[in-house]
């Protein structure tokens, strides 16, 4: 068993970390490089008719609460330095597209395990049940904490790390465990409970800056989202297709 679990992980997870690279090449990362050259300057109000007109500082609206990503602090987001030039990092190209490479592969092989342990407590796992498994991570690390924050581009306006943090580990928990007892309970009171547990972080809200925007043009950040929720949406699937086939391919044979 535990040999069936590392190979079906290891294997999964270089596969589908090549699909996932292969799949952000095409719209994510293009749209990351091209939000970097924006980074160090204006900001722009997203969600307004004209957005070229609601350009400012980040700290005029939002004060300490929000960050710009990809600089070290408010000082860097205001004084046009666009990296920081001490911390190392992998120059564009193929070293770029290869560290997302293993850390993509990392980041599958660790959901591959989590996958496993869920095979491991299905009757009868198929195809079906693993594409099924791998949707439902799909909503729960990815989709549903994406509804309150949503996937942000170099130079995007946001609330306090700590306090991000916090609620999409809060999400991902609450969803975690409001999927397991939908579809391993049969009592309805129980099931209306997880449903109201999967609810609760986006009644109780996520936090959010008090401008919307980000230094990108926000058809650029529009695009982005869309380009993430699909690019993950297709990754997932294909994680639970792949480490469910490799899972019974690896199933230890009956004496």
């Amino acid at each position: 068993m535990i040999r069936q679990i590392f190979l079906t992980a290891l294997l999964t997870g270089v596969l589908a970390g090549f699909v996932l690279t292969s799949l952000q090449s095409v719209k994510v990362i293009p749209l990351i490089l091209a939000a970097e050259e924006f980074e160090g300057g204006e900001i722009a109000t997203y969600g307004s008719h004209d957005s070229s007109h609601q350009e400012t500082k980040a700290d005029h609206h939002n004060g300490e609460i929000v960050t710009a990503h990809g600089h070290e602090n408010e000082a860097e987001a205001t004084n046009g330095h666009s990296h920081d030039d001490e911390a190392w990092g992998p120059a564009d190209g193929y070293e770029r597209l290869f560290f997302t490479f293993v850390a993509n592969v990392f980041l599958a092989t660790g959901w591959s395990f989590l996958l496993c342990a869920v095979y491991m407590n299905v009757k009868d796992i198929n195809v079906v049940k693993g594409i099924t498994a791998g949707i439902v991570g799909y909503l729960t690390f990815f989709a549903l904490p994406s509804i309150g924050l949503s996937p942000e581009l170099p130079g995007t306006l946001a609330a306090a790390l700590e306090h991000r943090q916090a609620w999409w580990i809060a999400t991902v928990l609450c969803s975690a465990i409001g999927f397991t007892v939908l579809f391993f309970s049969r009592n309805r009171a129980y099931q209306l409970l997880a449903f109201a547990l999967v609810l609760l972080p986006h009644i109780i809200g996520a936090p959010v800056p008090d401008v919307h925007g980000g230094t990108a043009p926000e058809v650029m950040f529009d695009s982005y989202v869309n380009a993430t929720f699909i690019t993950n949406g297709i990754f997932w699937v294909i994680l639970g297709a792949i480490s469910v086939t490799l899972f019974k391919k690896f199933q230890p044979q009956e004496a």
